[in-house]
């Protein structure tokens, strides 16, 4: 069980490192974000790694012999 948390913390990490990395690398947004445009990117780091957790919660419980 520890290593299966461990390896969703870590694909979560590397998730967020890769988001950042490709929003201050590539600047799809162009040069300056607005509102608007912050607004999606702070859902895409907190609700993506937010309902994968869910996700797995779930189907780590569903999963669980009586």
């Amino acid at each position: 069980m520890k290593k299966n948390i461990r390896m969703l913390i870590a694909g979560l990490a590397i998730y967020e490192v890769l988001l950042i990395t490709f929003v201050l690398v590539a600047e799809p947004y162009g040069t300056r974000m607005r509102s608007n445009e912050w607004v999606n990117f702070w859902s895409w780091v907190f609700v993506v790694p937010i309902a994968a957790c869910i996700i797995y919660y779930v189907v780590n419980w569903a999963s669980k012999k009586k």
